[in-house]
C-alpha cells in the first residue's frame, strides 16, 4: 500500500518550457483557469500555463511543448500554495489559501495571490473577517462568479458543514448561515443521524445556483465517519440559492446515470451541465459522459453521442470555454499501459450540437517534432 502511494504521487519533469506530466493523484491534481487567452493548471506540486493567444478552437491547432509555460512558486516564498480560486478587480488573480495549522483554525488562514497581468506573487493578502473553520480534505474546487468577484466554496469537517465565501474584490470573508443537513437526512432516510457529503463537483449558474454532483453521503460518528457510505443518487441534485442563502433538491428525470467520484462537471451558456468521467466503486461509472439540462423542470438527464471518445476517465479537470469543455490530466481506466494510464494531454469536447460532441486533441507537452 504505502509503495502504490509513493508511486501515485505526482512527478514532473521541466526541460526549458517543455512540461512533461507524469502522474496525477487526486490531492495533486489540477485547477484549471482560464485568463487573458491562457490556461493556467495549479497542481500541488507545480503552476504552469498554456498559451493559447491566436488560437481558435474552432481548428484543429494542436499547442506544443513551446506555449507550455512554468511559473515559478519559489520567487513567492511562500508554502506552496493551496486550494486555488479566481478573483480580483479584472479577474486576472489567482488567489491561494495557505493553512499551515494543521487543525485549520480560523486566526492562521493565510491568504495569496499570483497576478497573472503583473506576472506578480503577493503575500499574506489582509482581509476582513474570518472563515469558518478550513480543511479542504475532499479537495473540492472552489467556484467563482466572475461578475460579483466572489467565489464559493461547501465542505464538510468534524460535524461542521460549512459554505464559505470570499469577496476577492473588497477582500471580505463571509460564511453562510444555513446548511443542507436535513436534506442530505432525507436521502438517507433519517434524522436521527449527520450525514457528511464529500467527493462531490461544485457548479456555479448564472442563475445564482450552486449545483452539488455526484459524491458519496455517510453517516458521521464521533471523530469519524461510518465506510458504509452511499453514492449521492444523480436523480437528487443538492442546490444553494446564493441570494437566499437556502439549499434545496432538486430532482432529475430522463437517462439512468450511476453515482460516481473523481469527476468533474462544468455549465454552459444554455443551462447545461456536462458531466465526465468518474469511477463507481472500483469501476468506470457509466454512462461517462452525461449531460443534465437545468433549463427546465424536472431537470432531465440525456447522453449524447460522442465522436473520437477519450475512453472513461477520473482524477482529471474540465473547464468550459465557449463551446469548448476542456479536459485534461488524470487516468484512463481503460488502460493498462502505464504510459497510456496516466494522462499527459489537454483534449477538448465540441458541445455546439447538444445531440453529438466530439472530441479533438487541443494541446500536449511534446514537441511537434516528436509527436
Amino acid at each position: 500500500m504505502y509503495i502504490l502511494l509513493i508511486f501515485s504521487f505526482f512527478i514532473t519533469l521541466i526541460t526549458f518550457n517543455n512540461i512533461n506530466i507524469v502522474n496525477c493523484w487526486p490531492e495533486n491534481s489540477y485547477v484549471p483557469f482560464f485568463i487573458a487567452d491562457k490556461l493556467y493548471y495549479v497542481g500541488n506540486n507545480e503552476t504552469f500555463y498554456i498559451d493559447l493567444v491566436d488560437v481558435s478552437l474552432d481548428n484543429n491547432t494542436i499547442v506544443y511543448a513551446p506555449k507550455w509555460f512554468n511559473i515559478n512558486v519559489s520567487e513567492s516564498n511562500i508554502d506552496y500554495p493551496s486550494n486555488p480560486f479566481l478573483g480580483g478587480k479584472a479577474n486576472d488573480k489567482i488567489f491561494f489559501i495557505d493553512d499551515p495549522d494543521s487543525e485549520g483554525a480560523q486566526s492562521h488562514v493565510l491568504l495569496d495571490a499570483f497576478n497573472t497581468t503583473l506576472k506578480k506573487w503577493e503575500r499574506n493578502i489582509s482581509c476582513q473577517g474570518t472563515p469558518n473553520y478550513f480543511i479542504n480534505s475532499d479537495y473540492i474546487n472552489w467556484v467563482s462568479d466572475e461578475q460579483a468577484g466572489k467565489s464559493y466554496i461547501y465542505r464538510y469537517v468534524d460535524d461542521d458543514e460549512n459554505l464559505t465565501i470570499f469577496d476577492s474584490i473588497n477582500l471580505v470573508w463571509k460564511n453562510s448561515t444555513s446548511n443542507p443537513q436535513n436534506l442530505l437526512q432525507s436521502i438517507l432516510g433519517s434524522s436521527q443521524i449527520f450525514a457528511r457529503y464529500h467527493n462531490f463537483v461544485q457548479v456555479l449558474s448564472a442563475c445564482d445556483k450552486i449545483f452539488y454532483i455526484g459524491g458519496t453521503i455517510s453517516v458521521n460518528s464521533g471523530s469519524s465517519y461510518n465506510s458504509n457510505s452511499q453514492f449521492m443518487p444523480m436523480s437528487s441534485i443538492l442546490a444553494y440559492n446564493i441570494m437566499l442563502d437556502s439549499w434545496l433538491i432538486n430532482n432529475a428525470t430522463g437517462k439512468e446515470i450511476e453515482g460516481r467520484t473523481g469527476h468533474t462537471a462544468v455549465m454552459t451558456s444554455d443551462k447545461r451541465i456536462i458531466v465526465y468521467g468518474g469511477m463507481n466503486i472500483l469501476r468506470s461509472a457509466f454512462p461517462y459522459l452525461a449531460v443534465l439540462d437545468t433549463s427546465k423542470i424536472p431537470y432531465e438527464w440525456s447522453t449524447p453521442t460522442e465522436e473520437n471518445p477519450i475512453g472513461p476517465i477520473t482524477e482529471h479537470s474540465s473547464i468550459i470555454i465557449k463551446n469548448y469543455m476542456i479536459t485534461a490530466f488524470g487516468r484512463n481506466l481503460s488502460e493498462r499501459d502505464s504510459e497510456k494510464y496516466d494522462i499527459k494531454n489537454v483534449y477538448k469536447l465540441n458541445i455546439s450540437n447538444p445531440l453529438s460532441y466530439k472530441w479533438s486533441l487541443l494541446a500536449t507537452p511534446n514537441n511537434q517534432s516528436n509527436s
